[in-house]
């Protein structure tokens, strides 16, 4: 199903949630009432709660100035307000967005009932105990710097194209020696003596 409105991670009542934007479920069902109306009153007559249904926020003052949001609140929803309010629109396109997010709260649902990749997490802490004990024994004066693998990795691979990088300009030189070389040999003086 194509994406008809985005979604954005937020966290509501500390938990890490799916939201929509309000402005953007207004603009696709195509509500013919102004959005700060229709919001404020669908907010007031079906109950739902400020930081549990949705988050209120203003743009940044740079940002109001730049884009000329001067004042506009921002509603992000959770997709259970969401689908409520298509379903109270009672149109076509209600209930277009309402299946919309039922499918990708369906797709969220499958996505958390993929197995979670194995470690060998007690062989990871042993490996990391021993490495600690290896580092005490040293008897560094100061606590020496850990890289992680994976910026380790980052770096193998930048060395690798700093060498290959090198291994062209020496190439390159070599050349150049070469073509200097036969110049010379050819005008039989000594033009370009390195």
């Amino acid at each position: 199903m194509a994406k008809l409105i985005p979604f954005a991670q937020r966290f509501i009542a500390g938990t890490s949630t799916r939201t929509v934007s309000a402005r953007k479920l207004h603009e696709f069902l195509g509500v013919k009432r102004d959005f700060s109306s229709w919001i404020k009153s669908r907010i007031e007559q079906y109950e739902f709660e400020q930081n549990t249904d949705y988050l209120l926020t203003l743009p940044k003052t740079g940002e109001r100035q730049n884009k000329g949001l001067r004042g506009k609140k921002e509603y992000f929803i959770t997709l259970d307000m969401a689908k409520e309010l298509a379903m109270v629109e009672r149109n076509e396109k209600g209930k277009q967005a309402r299946r919309y997010f039922i499918n990708c709260e369906k797709q969220l649902q499958e996505q958390k009932q993929l197995p979670a990749p194995k470690t060998d997490a007690i062989e990871d802490e042993a490996k990391y105990q021993m490495l600690n004990a290896m580092i005490k024994q040293m008897g560094f004066k100061s606590p020496p710097l850990v890289v992680p693998f994976i910026d380790m990795a980052s770096l193998n691979i930048q060395l690798k194209g700093a060498q290959a990088a090198v291994g062209v300009m020496d190439d390159c030189m070599k050349h150049a020696k070469q073509y200097t070389d036969r110049v010379k040999e050819l005008t039989g003086s000594r033009l370009l003596d390195s």
